[in-house]
C-alpha cells in the first residue's frame, strides 16, 4: 500500500513488491445524467460546377467591312439583316480575331480556343517554306509575324495569334 507521505530521498531502484490495488466496489456506479449526445453532422451542400465564362460578344469590338474599309460595324451587324446572315457569317466569322476575340457568340467561337495542330501555312517571303501556328510567337519579331499572318491564318491559329481569352 502506498504511503500517505512521500519519502525525503528517491530510491535507487524499483521496489520488489507490486503495490496493492484497490478492489472494485460491489455495487455499480450511478447511471449517467441525461441521454448520451449524438454528434450532428455538419450540413453538406452538393458540389457546384466551376463557373464557366459567359460566351458573349465584346460590346466595344468593331471591324471594318470588306466592301467598304471606311465603315466599321459591331458584332450585331452580322445578324441584323436576316437575308444576309449566311453571307456575313461566312465572310466575317472566318476571321479568327472576329470569331474568337470580338464576336464569339455570334460567330460560334465559344468553347475550346486552340490552334489547329495539323494546320500549316506558307511564308510570304519564302516560297515553298511552310510553318505551323507555333511559329508565330517564337521570335523577337513575333509582333510583326502576328500582324502579318494572323489576319489570314487567325481562325486556324487563334491561340498563337492571341485571340483566346
Amino acid at each position: 500500500i502506498p504511503s500517505d507521505k512521500p519519502s525525503q530521498s528517491p530510491s535507487a531502484g524499483p521496489s520488489n513488491k507490486p503495490t496493492v490495488s484497490i478492489k472494485p466496489s460491489a455495487a455499480p456506479s450511478k447511471a449517467p445524467v441525461g441521454a448520451p449526445t449524438v454528434p450532428v453532422p455538419a450540413p453538406v451542400t452538393p458540389p457546384v460546377a466551376s463557373p464557366v465564362a459567359a460566351c458573349v460578344d465584346d460590346s466595344l469590338f468593331t471591324f471594318t467591312l470588306v466592301t467598304d474599309a471606311t465603315k466599321s460595324v459591331d458584332c450585331a451587324w452580322i445578324t441584323k439583316n436576316a437575308k444576309a446572315i449566311a453571307t456575313r457569317t461566312s465572310t466575317y466569322c472566318g476571321n479568327g480575331e472576329i470569331k474568337y476575340k470580338g464576336c464569339p457568340s455570334t460567330c460560334d467561337g465559344c468553347g475550346t480556343c486552340a490552334d489547329d495542330a495539323t494546320f500549316t501555312f506558307e511564308l510570304t517571303n519564302q516560297t515553298g517554306k511552310f510553318v505551323n501556328c507555333s511559329w508565330l510567337p517564337k521570335s523577337k519579331n513575333s509582333a510583326l509575324r502576328i500582324s502579318t499572318y494572323c489576319p489570314t491564318v487567325g481562325s486556324e491559329c487563334p491561340q498563337s495569334c492571341g485571340y483566346c481569352a
